[in-house]
């Protein structure tokens, strides 16, 4: 069965426990497959490869955002098992919708986390946002980097205020 979820998004089910996306379009294609195994899930595109290990504590999050751009919306669904957070699988189109709800790559994790609570029957949670150690460690470096800045400009103005006091302009009034 192949189902549209926007244009050039397409999702089938080649057999019982085998999902494939694929995206059309003359720029970029791409197909992402995502197989439901008894115990795991295995996700491959052409990039990488991985498996999550999946049991009864598990919970699926999903999250949906829209790109600084405006019309690019990118849903991500993460598996959490314990106090183990992994991204499974990101998926980015152009749609301009106000409402990231309503977007069809909502939809599209949205009917694939429905698919994981029938699979393994694990709740799946919508989330605005979700911390992962990555987006830890970004951020972390980025408030580095601005403490860093800051601290340099006050040093070089100290040191250039300190030079124009021990030497006054001769003549400074003419």
């Amino acid at each position: 069965m192949i189902t549209r979820f926007a244009p050039g998004l397409f999702l089938r089910e080649e057999s019982e426990g085998v999902l494939v996306v694929t995206y059309e379009d003359p720029v970029s294609s791409f197909e992402k497959t995502i197989h439901l195994n008894s115990t795991a899930i295995i996700y491959n595109d052409r990039q990488k490869s991985k498996a999550v290990v999946i049991d009864k504590n598990s919970l699926v999050l999903i999250t949906i955002n829209q790109g600084s751009r405006g019309t690019n919306t990118c849903a991500e669904i993460y598996i959490k098992n314990q106090d183990d957070m992994v991204l499974l699988a990101t998926f980015s189109i152009v749609e301009a919708v106000n409402d990231l709800r309503k977007t069809r790559c909502y939809k599209l994790v949205e009917y694939i986390a429905n698919r994981l609570k029938v699979k393994y029957g694990i709740e799946w949670e919508y989330k605005i946002s979700v911390d992962t150690p990555e987006k830890e460690k970004e951020f972390n470096k980025n408030v580095f980097i601005v403490i860093l800045t800051l601290i340099v400009t006050f040093i070089l103005i100290y040191y250039r205020l300190k030079y124009d006091i021990d030497h006054p302009k001769i003549n400074y009034g003419r």
